[in-house]
């Protein structure tokens, strides 16, 4: 966080721990995935193939087989929030950012169109941390 986004760092200083915990395993996974879509040294067939492995890893993940650690701290993440916070978001990002994965470029045809676009691949990095409950979490 402190290279890509020092002020969501200092943000999550005054969180509950807890809380602090799961949005760094949110960014964490976020921003994996975002660098997969905006690496400018890979091709397209490259990157769509990234992101359907990445995709098959989020699966995995769903069903208790994280790959690394990053991925089990969105796990643990999902499973404390589990009340609140599902795949759908997660699921609906990774189809925005498919959907810039294609060899022309993308346009957008109508103002439905990019809306739907701004909630993949911003919005649900939001509505995810909206998502995080508070409650249980200790303050510590």
């Amino acid at each position: 966080m402190s290279k890509h986004d020092p002020i969501l760092l200092f943000a999550s200083r005054l969180l509950p721990y807890q809380t602090a915990v799961d949005a760094s395993a949110l960014y964490a996974w976020c921003r994996r995935l975002d660098e997969i879509t905006d690496d400018p040294s890979a091709n397209v067939h490259s990157i769509q193939q990234q992101l359907i492995d990445w995709e098959d890893r989020f699966n995995k993940l769903c069903t208790g087989q994280p790959v690394d650690e990053m991925d089990d701290a969105l796990y643990q993440c999902l499973q404390r929030n589990s009340n609140s916070l599902n795949e759908r978001p997660f699921q609906d990002m990774i189809v925005g950012m498919k959907s810039d994965a294609v060899p022309t470029i993308r346009t957008i045809s109508s103002m439905e169109e990019l809306e739907e676009y701004a909630y993949q691949v911003a919005g649900t990095v939001g509505t995810s941390a909206c998502h995080c409950s508070w409650k249980g979490h200790s303050t510590d």
